[in-house]
């Protein structure tokens, strides 16, 4: 998945719904100079996006944006466009059929779209939601169930860590409001009475009343900063550039020098994620959960898509701890099982890099690796599919995806992918004790399509076992399957439609 958030039978993504209540005001209603939410909320319309996903040339989604500047730029959620193949965007009454993704943020759920537009209506963005102030009257602009132009009113209820609502960490709280909001208004903005932006729609739950979560506008201005070329290697510090031209999305993968996957650039930093041409960069400092500022890393650049059998220059820029910058330049292409990768090797006590051959070769006969006497789970599947293995407490508490708390890679949609989770102790907690639950996850893209999934289960005692089962893309999950794990006993039982 590039999962962003963690999954509940009452937190659903809003793409796209009916919403509970709601006021529509077609961009020809003008707004009396009197009524602040009148005015704030023509404003809104005008400058709000509708956005159509398509996957194997076929509509696959929907959702909500809105212009920040002139010549093109747009936000929405990063969950509204993680599967697109083609986005098309509209705004100002135009259809712009292929906007370009500039940057996005899997963790925070946000993307930066680009359209070719001279004159598009915008909205800006407040300094801080800081500024918001529990009670305060908000406006909600959205496209619930592809009705464009829709807003709503109501009052910010609370500010909530991230982590309370299955998300992942953020370092700003996230703003919960009762401004009517549902599935197809992802991405739309959420305004003061000033007229500014001071969250981004990301999601609401049914089972309840005005129970709705905007993403605050403090960590779009970090995608913005980033994106615009923040790339900021202090005196003294190690950091690495990745540049690419072209239609193309490369990511800058974070390696041991064991091979073991720790995550993408715009994971563990503080890079975006660029699609369609960019830069992405890692910066060898302590973050706080993750202390890079010492030790010996693989540093990759990953040709993630589109499938083609095309090549593109990917170039790595070492910027050294005396201010020197050594360029290192190679060929990569999306071809599978990446005996293409080209890495160099970093050490960030010394202040060196090295130049690495190919290492895919190595990784096919040890991509997945686990130790005798370990009990681990391995995911399986084939198809342009994104399934993701995702780890719950024996309570049917959301933990995380297997790929974020231990060293499995997240497989986005491609012909085939593997994802796994070994049961041992790792810098973000201890598995090896205890009862968890282990469910494949159907991420997207949003279809009818089955896909079968095979979970292999390898025991501490050498021997494995098989489950597999159909899975669909269909909220509410009821055809989940999952597994009970007993780390401590080293068996499982399976679990059938847990979510009945």
């Amino acid at each position: 998945m590039s999962g962003v958030l963690g999954r509940n039978t009452i937190a659903v993504l809003l793409t796209p719904l009916v919403a509970l209540c709601f006021l529509w005001l077609p961009v020809g209603v003008h707004a009396q100079p009197d009524d602040p939410v009148a005015r704030v909320s023509t404003r809104a319309v005008e400058a709000l996006a509708s956005i159509q996903t398509y996957c194997d040339q076929r509509p696959c989604g929907m959702g909500s944006g809105f212009a920040i500047e002139t010549t093109g730029a747009v936000v929405t959620n990063y969950h509204v466009i993680a599967a697109a193949d083609r986005i098309a965007v509209t705004i100002g009454g135009v259809t712009h059929r292929s906007a370009r993704v500039v940057a996005v943020h899997k963790a925070w759920d946000l993307a930066v779209l680009k359209v070719d537009s001279a004159n598009l209506p915008t909205l800006p963005l407040a300094s801080s939601s800081d500024e918001v102030r529990l009670g305060e009257t908000v406006v909600a602009a959205g496209n619930p169930r592809g009705l464009r132009g829709t807003v709503s009113t109501g009052i910010v209820s609370a500010r909530r860590p991230g982590a309370e609502l299955w998300m992942h960490e953020l370092p700003i709280p996230i703003i919960q409001t009762t401004a009517a909001i549902s599935e197809g208004s992802s991405g739309g903005p959420l305004l003061n009475l000033r007229g500014e932006v001071v969250g981004i729609h990301a999601f609401t739950f049914v089972e309840g009343q005005s129970l709705n979560f905007a993403i605050p506008v403090d960590l779009l201005h970090m995608v913005l900063a980033n994106e615009r070329g923040f790339f900021d290697p202090r005196p003294g510090e190690l950091g690495v550039l990745l540049e690419w031209d072209g239609p193309y999305d490369l990511d800058l993968e974070i390696w041991s020098p064991e091979r073991s996957y720790k995550g993408d650039a715009s994971w563990l930093g503080r890079s975006p994620d660029a699609h369609d041409g960019g830069r992405e960069w890692f910066v060898f400092r302590d973050y706080g959960l993750h202390d890079f500022s010492s030790g010996r890393y693989v540093v990759s650049p990953f040709f993630a898509g589109p499938e083609t059998d095309d090549s593109v220059t990917a170039r790595l820029t070492v910027v050294l701890p005396d201010g020197r910058r050594q360029t290192f330049r190679q060929e990569v292409g999306y071809w599978p099982p990446y005996h293409q990768w080209w890495a160099l090797e970093v050490d960030a006590d010394s202040g060196t890099a090295l130049e690495l051959e190919p290492f895919g070769e190595y990784l096919e006969s040890t991509w997945y690796v686990h130790s005798p006497g370990d009990l681990a789970v391995v995911l399986s599947w084939s198809g342009d599919h994104d399934l993701d293995l995702e780890i719950w407490s024996e309570d049917f508490e959301f933990i995380d995806n297997a790929a974020f708390i231990g060293e499995s890679p997240d497989i986005g949609h491609g012909d085939e992918g593997e994802e796994w989770f070994v049961f041992r102790r790792y810098a973000v907690g201890d598995y090896s004790t205890g009862r968890y639950i282990v469910s494949p996850y159907f991420f997207g893209p949003q279809t009818d399509a089955e896909v079968r999934a095979v979970v292999t289960i390898h025991l501490p005692d050498g021997s494995t076992e098989t489950v597999s089962r159909s899975l669909r893309y269909a909220p509410p999950y009821d055809q989940w399957f999952a597994l009970l794990v007993d780390a401590d006993r080293g068996a499982f039982e399976v679990l059938d439609f847990i979510w009945d």
